[in-house]
């Protein structure tokens, strides 16, 4: 039996948006935490001496990359890879997709999101492991009486040991998740958009993590086992219809 943490995190909207056409879901799945975190808040105190005039505390975010702080993030790519036995596994949703109608299944973009969790954790647990789920939080609407938390837990009690929401400040975890979503996500939107404006910074940190992983493209279905295993997994409601109601 083994035991692992789950750091999850999101991007994007489930809801329509025609700027926002994907959404994605990610896992850091991991059982060792302390020798990746030391190694992580360490570049996070670099980063701080560097950049003494935050208005803000620093975090680690995709959407956040900039000419200030991106010759950090190869830093933390490299850390990331320094550590194998860290799994992850992004989950992609194209709402642009003809058979994308989460409304058929889910009553809710709430509960959407909750259904698409359980799935991106049932599909990455081996027979044998145990996990406990950290997500970035989601404020629950009033209009649900469906908690993020006891919902996850309960669709698989005898693996899912525990579940809890924290704020993405809090987590390096849940940080580092973050940015691998967000480059996943951004090739995706390069790849389908063609009248975007790619933004040349953060298509070096994609194109980096590209190299690192062997690949020429992150928007498709992968799945990399060595140097760290990482998945891609393109999300078909028409093949896997069978899996919304998980």
């Amino acid at each position: 039996m083994k035991r692992y943490f789950g750091f999850l995190d999101d991007t994007g909207v489930l809801e329509h948006d025609p700027n926002q056409r994907f959404f994605g879901l990610g896992l850091l799945k991991l059982e060792e935490t302390a020798p990746f975190y030391q190694e992580v808040a360490t570049l996070k105190d670099k980063v701080v001496s560097f950049l003494p005039n935050l208005k803000k505390p620093f975090e680690f975010k995709f959407n956040k990359i900039n000419k200030s702080n991106y010759r950090f993030y190869y830093e933390l790519l490299e850390i990331y890879f320094s550590f194998p036995k860290i799994n992850a596994c992004i989950f992609v949703v194209d709402k642009m997709g003809i058979n994308f109608d989460f409304p058929k299944y889910f009553i809710s973009s709430w509960e959407a999101y909750i259904g698409y969790s359980k799935l991106l954790i049932k599909n990455n647990l081996g027979a044998n492991d145990e996990i406990c789920i950290i997500a970035d939080f989601h404020q629950k609407p009033k209009s649900s009486n469906k908690y993020y938390e006891t919902e996850v837990r309960s669709c698989n009690m005898s693996q899912i040991y525990n579940v809890c929401m924290i704020e993405s400040h809090a987590s390096l975890y849940v940080q580092m998740i973050d940015v691998l979503i967000g480059a996943v996500n951004f090739d995706f939107k390069n790849k389908y958009d063609k009248n975007i404006r790619v933004n040349k910074i953060k298509k070096g940190i994609v194109n980096y993590l590209k190299k690192k992983l062997g690949v020429t493209s992150l928007a498709k279905n992968i799945t990399i086992h060595k140097p760290n295993y990482f998945s891609v997994w393109l999300f078909d409601p028409k093949k896997n219809a069978s899996y919304q109601r998980s």
